[in-house]
């Protein structure tokens, strides 16, 4: 799982759990930024920045295979520590 994690998400691994929340959060909401701002409170332009700086740190590009990234994003929540391990 560590390694699934690492080579999907990069760099995102370790980086700030807002860029994570907000890249799942835009991917939940089938990439939609005005959707995604009124889940995660921010003005859709932060989002928008936070969707785009979280795309650049993963391996994997969202666009490329969402589900993966979701995935590895969904593993990263649910298991404590991996973020030490990635």
């Amino acid at each position: 799982m560590p390694r699934f994690v690492a080579r999907t998400l990069g760099p995102l691994a370790q980086a700030d759990e807002t860029l994570q929340q907000a890249l799942m959060t835009n991917v939940q909401c089938g990439f939609n930024t005005t959707w995604t701002a009124s889940r995660i409170c921010p003005h859709r332009n932060t989002v928008e920045r936070r969707v785009s700086k979280a795309n650049e740190l993963t391996l994997v590009k969202v666009a490329d295979n969402p589900a993966h990234v979701a995935a590895a994003l969904l593993v990263l929540y649910l298991v404590p520590g991996l973020r030490r391990l990635s």
